[in-house]
C-alpha cells in the first residue's frame, strides 16, 4: 500500500530531500508494524511511502517524521489508513428512499475484505479479473453521471459512491447491481437489489380529490336543506 508524501519549508516552498525520513516508531502498531520512504519526492512531483502491513484492520495516528542536516527533527501530520486484503463482500444503499425527477440519487457500495474490514483500494471493483464490468440496471437513470471503469474503493472506508439523475417517470423502482469482481472472490455473494421511489414534488390537487370534496359538500348542503325543511314545518 503506497500514500503520497511530500515536504515543504517554513514558507511553504517545496522542498526535496532524498533521505532522513522515516516512520515515528510510537504511531505504528500491530496492523501497520512499519512506514518506508519507497520512492522521494522528485520536482514538480510527490513521493510515496509504503507501509508494512501485518494483519487485516484500520490503523490511526500514523506519523513520519524527518531529520534535518541542522539536527532538528520535524513531524508530519498524522493520518489515518487502513490494511485489508481483496474486496470479498459487498452491500449497497440510497442516500434516500425516494427522490423528485431531475434530483441527484447518490448510490454508495460498502465493499469489506474476507475479514470483515473495509476492503483495499489496491484492486478493482468494477472490473473482474476475466474483463467483466459490474452492471447497474434500473437506476434512477440509464448511466451514472461518473462512468464504472477501473473503480477502486476508499482505502480507510471501503467504500465506493456513483450518483444518477433521476427521471421524470414516478413510481416504485429497484435497481439491480451485479457485482462482478466480487461474485468472482466470492461465491456466496448476491447481486443486490436496492429499492428506491421517484415521485414529483407538486401541491397540486388531483381529479379524484376535487370529486370527493364535491360529494362531501353537496351532502353538507343537502343536510342544512333538510334541518331547514323540518324547521318551516315545526312552524
Amino acid at each position: 500500500m503506497s500514500l503520497n508524501v511530500h515536504a515543504a519549508d517554513a514558507k511553504g516552498n517545496a522542498v526535496y530531500p532524498t533521505s532522513g525520513t522515516s516512520a515515528v516508531s510510537a504511531s505504528l502498531n500491530s496492523v501497520v508494524t512499519g512506514i518506508t520512504v519507497g520512492t522521494y519526492p522528485l520536482v514538480g512531483t510527490t513521493g510515496y511511502v509504503s507501509l508494512t502491513c501485518a494483519t487485516s484492520g484500520k490503523a490511526t495516528g500514523l506519523q513520519m517524521q524527518h531529520l534535518n542536516s541542522s539536527g532538528t527533527t520535524i513531524l508530519s501530520n498524522k493520518w489515518d489508513a487502513g490494511c485489508s486484503t481483496a474486496p470479498y463482500t459487498v452491500t449497497g444503499s440510497w442516500d434516500k428512499a425516494s427522490y423528485i425527477p431531475g434530483t441527484i440519487a447518490t448510490l454508495t457500495l460498502s465493499y469489506k475484505d474476507i475479514y470483515g474490514n473495509p476492503s483495499n483500494a489496491y484492486d478493482s471493483i468494477s472490473v473482474s479479473t476475466a474483463g467483466t464490468t459490474m452492471t447497474i440496471t434500473g437506476a434512477p437513470s440509464a448511466t451514472p453521471v461518473t462512468t464504472i471503469g477501473n473503480d477502486k474503493p476508499s482505502g480507510v472506508t471501503g467504500a465506493k459512491t456513483y450518483q444518477f439523475v433521476v427521471g421524470s417517470t414516478e413510481g416504485d423502482f429497484v435497481a439491480v447491481v451485479v457485482p462482478t469482481e466480487i461474485v468472482e472472490n466470492n461465491s456466496d455473494q448476491k447481486n443486490l437489489s436496492l429499492p428506491y421511489s421517484v415521485k414529483a414534488s407538486t401541491t397540486a390537487v388531483s381529479n379524484a380529490d376535487v370529486l370527493k370534496s364535491i360529494v362531501s359538500l353537496i351532502a353538507s348542503i343537502n343536510k342544512q336543506i333538510q334541518a331547514l325543511q323540518k324547521l318551516i314545518l315545526k312552524r
